[in-house]
């Protein structure tokens, strides 16, 4: 009867956490800078403009209730992969998190559909039905299916959540095949995405339909009267539209082989598609469907205006549209064009368009070498100290349902967003400070290595990141100053570790790698040498306002990950020890 009953108390420990969240965190804070990490899916709720949704590729989700002023964070167990408003209940959210295999640092994954009915404050599960969890032994070293865990459970990953506008008791779940969280090439590419649906809130689940492809990209359920029993799906490569009452699957011809996002709203409906070259002519791009998706047009005017010959723009999934006025659509690209000097130079884009996609014009550009060109960016701390490409274009982009003037974006390393349709942008990941120093609006995503508290100094301390390198604080956590004046631009990427001299005051040695995440399996499953990378040990001695190098007989392309003091030897002819990833101590 104990080991029966495992999985299940694990399970019922994970919603008693996630139901009381609040109460069990009341005793702690996010400190830190803010930002510094890619930002994922902005969702705003159509009943409230401020009410935002967003998560990280690091687990974390987060929630804002002024409009990004301040974000919460939460923990939904894995990686959100969506999240959906409810059409008629303004206090209801459900959000769905990633499934896979066993994976080797992450455990087995199931995928999880959770609904909040107090606009997030409190999250249950929903699907699968917990309440039938199967005697499992050492889950975490077993390779199980979803099925082989839960009685009822679908073998596959929940990619779209959708609830249908005209009955918000079904609930459709787009299902792809489960694979490894980590390597994306061990996909199981026979088995088919499939489409399940609720008719009773989510107490019964059914399988509607398997369609080719790999991943769901949207489900739209019919509207009006000529659709009203039908759905349209949306996978890589399939258009299909399914009639629930008989089942049956109609396949629309797409306008090209593969899509990487759908997105509409009421009559129309767009596509996305990698942009190619094809004799001398540019193919794919954005195609828009005004007919539920029977015919298509191609819509790239403006897209590829002033890009350098026999180059396209390249697209991400930063994409979106505006669903109740969906004539007005967002999209981010990278546009390779000519500069001054004969050579090319990649420019961060978001185009809107406001007639359906017939025009593309741009209300966001920027680049490394020319900053912000259209001088519409008010930024923070990772604009001062990198430069305004290091975050990229936006990964993802959310327009407000009914206000196609407010949209959202996350890039690489910031949260921003626009009011007034693209005119301007502001920053919402950071708080800036009198004395120039940042402290966090709660969306902080990337993860810390250490906390390292100065001998001298009880105030003074440091925090080492992934992606975002070393920041420290001189009033006990409350804001921070970055701390990489002098590190090499190679290094940046992540600090692993501080180290002080405990009998010098200002002296303070920290290791470096533009490798993070270690030691996280798929940073070496595939490259075990490392030598495309770099790293070292550097030097401070003012408490880190500045570094030296000090790395010599350390290989170039080290990753150092641990520094440790002797502190027996003496004060000024110190013995430390620095191990490098691969290439010993």
């Amino acid at each position: 009867m104990k080991s029966k009953c495992v999985l299940f108390t694990a399970l019922m420990f994970l919603i008693f956490n996630l139901t009381n969240a609040q109460t069990l965190l009341s005793g702690w804070k996010v400190i830190g800078p803010g930002g510094g990490g890619g930002v994922f899916l902005p969702t705003i709720s159509p009943f409230d403009e401020n009410l935002v949704l967003t998560h990280c590729d690091m687990t974390g989700a987060y929630i804002s209730y002024n409009g990004g002023k301040q974000w919460r964070m939460f923990t939904l167990w894995t990686v959100p992969d969506d999240f959906e408003f409810d059409p008629v209940n303004a206090n209801t959210i459900y959000a769905a998190t990633r499934g896979y295999p066993h994976s080797e640092d992450r455990g087995s994954g199931l995928s999880i559909l959770y609904r909040s009915k107090d606009k997030g404050k409190h999250w249950r599960i929903i699907y699968p039905d917990v309440s039938k969890a199967k005697e499992v032994h050492n889950l975490l070293g077993s390779d199980l299916l979803p099925s082989q865990i839960i009685d009822g459970a679908f073998d596959g990953s929940i990619d779209k959540v959708e609830v249908d506008p005209s009955d918000n008791k079904k609930i459709y779940l787009g299902l792809s095949p489960l694979r490894s969280y980590l390597a994306q090439s061990n996909q199981d590419n026979k088995t088919n995405a499939m489409i399940i649906v609720s008719h009773d809130d989510g107490k019964s689940w059914k399988l509607l339909a398997k369609i080719p492809g790999q991943n769901i990209k949207a489900i739209f359920p019919g509207g009006d009267a000529e659709h009203k029993n039908e759905v349209l799906v949306f996978t890589e490569n399939t258009c299909a539209r399914i009639d629930e009452n008989t089942g049956k699957i109609t396949m629309l011809p797409l306008p090209v082989k593969e899509i990487n996002a759908a997105e509409g709203g009421k009559n129309i409906i767009y596509i996305q598609s990698d942009f190619k070259k094809e004799n001398g002519e540019t193919k794919g791009g954005m195609y828009v469907s005004n007919d539920w998706g029977e015919s298509w047009a191609q819509s790239n005017n403006g897209l590829t205006k002033n890009i350098a010959p026999n180059k396209v723009p390249q697209l991400r999934e930063g994409f979106a549209v505006c669903e109740n006025k969906p004539e007005v659509a967002y999209i981010a690209t990278t546009n390779p064009m000519p500069n001054d000097n004969g050579g090319i130079e990649e420019i961060y884009c978001i185009f809107k368009t406001l007639d359906g996609g017939k025009n593309w014009e741009p209300v966001f550009l920027s680049s490394t070498p020319r900053g912000y060109i259209t001088k519409n960016f008010s930024g923070l701390w990772m604009e001062k100290s990198y430069d305004t490409g290091w975050g990229g274009s936006p990964i993802d982009l959310g327009v407000a349902p009914n206000n196609p003037n407010i949209c959202f974006a996350g890039d690489n390393g910031r949260g921003y967003k626009t009011t007034d349709g693209g005119k301007t942008w502001l920053q919402v990941y950071s708080i800036n400070n009198p004395d120039g120093s940042y402290m966090s609006n709660g969306l902080d995503v990337t993860t810390c290595y250490g906390v390292h508290f100065d001998p001298f100094d009880k105030n003074h301390l440091f925090i080492c990141y992934t992606d975002i390198g070393l920041f420290h604080s001189f009033n006990g956590g409350k804001s921070w100053f970055h701390s990489a004046t002098n590190i090499p631009r190679d290094w940046l990427n992540t600090c692993y570790q501080v180290v002080f001299d405990p009998k010098v005051k200002g002296k303070v040695w920290s290791a470096w790698a533009n490798a993070h995440d270690l030691p996280r399996e798929k940073m070496f499953g595939n490259d075990a040498k490392f030598d495309r990378f770099a790293g070292g040990i550097a030097v401070s001695n003012d408490a880190g306002a500045t570094w030296n190098k000090s790395n010599t007989g350390i290989p170039e392309n080290a990753v150092c990950t641990n520094i440790l003091l002797d502190t027996s030897s003496p004060v000024e002819m110190r013995t430390l020890y620095a191990s490098v990833f691969g290439k010993g101590v």
